[in-house]
């Protein structure tokens, strides 16, 4: 008679820590880079605020696309100022879930410190209409 004990694979998450007010300290906006989340996975990016845009540009949630500009902007960021990137995530109405959770994956396998879900703006969508996203 044998007795067989063992465990089972524990389920696997990420934590995602959530502000709890509105307030906080503002990021200077060299260290900030805003992906918006549109259609047809494909997401919109920019560096700066609404009001004055510094680069902007639509890619896909693939290696090439999501991961190539997380590492380049961390490494633009470390370079000019010694610091980490901030990334914002804007998911639009349209956006779907999934590629939420492939911007997350792709932060921890960049090693991306520091990371929020804001929500987007008029601006944004606005953006995400023209560029046909």
């Amino acid at each position: 008679f044998f007795i067989l004990t063992t465990t089972l694979a524990k389920p696997k998450a990420m934590e995602l820590a959530m502000p709890i007010d509105e307030g906080g300290s503002p990021v200077s906006e060299s260290l900030t880079l805003t992906l918006c989340l549109g259609t047809q996975d494909k997401f919109f990016w920019y560096t700066g605020t609404n009001e004055k845009l510094i680069q902007s540009d639509v890619y896909n949630f693939d290696k090439n696309g999501i991961r190539a500009v997380l590492i380049q902007k961390s490494k633009e960021v470390f370079e000019k100022t010694g610091k980490t990137l901030m990334v914002l995530i804007k998911p639009s109405d349209e956006s779907k879930y999934e590629n939420l959770i492939d911007v997350l994956d792709e932060l921890s396998i960049t090693k991306v410190p520091s990371y929020a879900i804001v929500n987007i703006t008029k601006e944004d969508v606005e953006r995400l209409k023209k560029k046909g996203i």
